[in-house]
């Protein structure tokens, strides 16, 4: 049931026996390990989708523009973005990236999925880093590198997930990265508050 509701929005329906297109979500989510918990998270699905139908494309070990680090990762969050346009219309939430290396390469990552962004008319929300465990350093470069590039990307939205989430020791797990079931409903509900806060328009 859990896995049904995460990913009914990539099936097809079927009607008097022929395939129809499932209408177009809100937005696709991008995930690795960290928000494929959302997955198991009845409340967050439901949470979610009740304001904003969404497609969950999230694996463990996902990279950004690059393979993963499992066969089942070999799609970069990228290449996922690329092959789901028209399937929804509002946003793109980028909620990957732990498994990328700080190897300098990140700012142009966050570039391309801008541009990705444009081409396909829709808003870019990042939901950014946990400044904790193992990540920590690089969390917090690539932090700044968001903050950075907020100014020049006009449709780059932040959500600071590493501020909402300071101090809630209940939404973790032992690495202080991956979430339990209530850091999964308040990830869910930061997503869902960051696109309803998303101007009708986009900047000139």
């Amino acid at each position: 049931m859990r896995i049904v509701a995460a990913l009914v929005a990539s099936c097809t329906l079927l009607v008097g026996g022929a395939a129809t297109a499932a209408p177009a979500k809100d937005a696709l989510l991008l995930g690795d390990s960290v928000l494929a918990t959302l997955g198991w998270s009845n409340e967050g699905l439901r949470l979610l989708e009740d304001r904003h139908p969404f497609i969950l494309r999230a694996v463990s070990c996902q990279r950004l523009v690059t393979e993963g680090c499992t066969g089942r990762s070999r799609s970069s969050a990228l290449r996922i973005m690329r092959q789901e346009r028209g399937r929804f219309t509002r946003a793109v939430v980028v909620a990957t990236g732990y498994n990328d290396y700080n190897d300098g390469r990140f700012p142009q990552a966050v570039r391309r999925f801008h541009e990705e962004a444009v081409a396909q008319g829709v808003w870019l929300v990042w939901v950014n880093y946990r400044e904790a465990g193992n990540v920590r350093d690089k969390s917090a470069v690539f932090n700044a590198t968001l903050r950075r590039l907020q100014p020049e990307l006009p449709r780059l939205v932040v959500v600071d997930w590493n501020d909402l989430s300071r101090g809630q020791r209940s939404w973790w797990g032992p690495d202080q990265i991956h979430l339990y079931d209530e850091g999964a409903v308040a990830m869910a509900r930061a997503i869902a508050d960051a696109i309803s806060a998303l101007p009708a328009d986009f900047p000139a």
